[in-house]
């Protein structure tokens, strides 16, 4: 745990504060997760602010377990267990800011980063795992990594369904607009917006890799679909299962990622940027606000603004998260 800081300090601060012997040893090897958090991510103890907690919380719960078990075989803790882990990284903190590392403790409250302990924490990326994802698709000129790419790019920076993204045609893709009509649940209709680096995407598969698709099939039916199997046909549901797994995978995430997973991240980074609940709930089809809310799993007093001014992915692509182009 070299990356840490005052450890030796912080162990006689639990003393000073009668703590139990096994409660010490809990303190630590929690240290030893979040110290192995900051390896992992590139980060530094000084580093800690608002969103590094939140990504700390998806890391934990994705794939923060050192091991796993045959009772657990999942590489993330429980709720219960990251919670405490998150409890016992603001103790050190406190720690840290009576030492005058801080000006106050960096790591929010804890009502400020959960929502209900007894709800499950639906599975997110944080932004340097959704990037890291995003740019997996490698291949040249490969017509198939080109499309993966491009459903990476749709999924995450325009918050689709799995059913929303089978169903695309053709001709709901307005790329100069930057503009996707999507047909939801019930017969609803919506637009779901993307940015610029999915409209590059986008672009670069149906000029370079879509007619190559294309070109293999033998009929008709699906002409008209947006994105494509290696025989022409449209795209199965357990197709966009696979290929996020697989990208996972190169990746070095964890490998059972699902298209929830990065719906589920596009909102939650809108919300941590602070957009307002009410435009997160549009851009996500959701007909009532009180499910857009039980589905973030966090509310935010600050939220304001919308969809172009906070997430990432919706104008150049450039951000101190994203990884360097190989």
């Amino acid at each position: 745990m070299e990356n840490l800081v005052n450890l030796d300090g912080y162990r006689n601060y639990l003393l000073g504060q009668r703590q139990a012997a096994n409660s010490i040893r809990i303190h630590m090897e929690d240290l030893e997760t979040y110290s192995r958090f900051l390896e992992h991510d590139g980060r530094t103890v000084m580093d800690m602010q608002r969103l590094m907690a939140r990504d700390y919380i998806g890391w934990l719960v994705l794939q923060g377990r050192l091991r796993t078990t045959l009772r657990r075989p999942e590489p993330g803790y429980s709720r219960s267990s990251a919670d405490r882990k998150v409890t016992m990284l603001r103790s050190y903190y406190r720690f840290l800011t009576k030492q005058g590392l801080f000006p106050k403790n960096p790591v929010p409250p804890r009502k400020q980063l959960w929502m209900k302990l007894e709800k499950p924490l639906p599975p997110f990326l944080n932004r340097r795992d959704a990037f890291r994802l995003i740019h997996a698709p490698k291949g040249d000129d490969a017509p198939t990594a080109r499309r993966d790419r491009a459903i990476l790019e749709v999924l995450y920076s325009s918050g689709l369904r799995l059913a929303e993204i089978h169903g695309l045609n053709l001709a709901d893709v307005d790329l100069d607009a930057k503009i996707i009509l999507v047909k939801g649940r019930g017969g609803d209709q919506r637009q779901a917006i993307f940015g610029e680096p999915t409209q590059d995407a986008l672009r670069l598969y149906l000029s370079h890799g879509r007619p190559r698709l294309a070109a293999a099939d033998r009929s008709a039916a699906d002409q008209d679909a947006l994105f494509l199997n290696r025989n022409g046909g449209r795209l199965s549901r357990v197709s966009y299962h696979n290929t996020i797994r697989k990208w996972a995978a190169v990746a070095g995430l964890r490998a059972d990622l699902h298209p929830h997973t990065l719906r589920h991240s596009f909102a939650t980074h809108l919300l941590e940027g602070g957009c307002d609940l009410s435009v997160i709930q549009k851009l996500m089809g959701h007909r009532s606000v009180a499910t857009t809310q039980r589905y973030l799993h966090i509310t935010n007093p600050e939220a304001k603004a919308a969809y172009h001014r906070y997430h990432p992915r919706a104008g150049t692509g450039e951000g101190p998260q994203a990884p360097a182009a190989d």
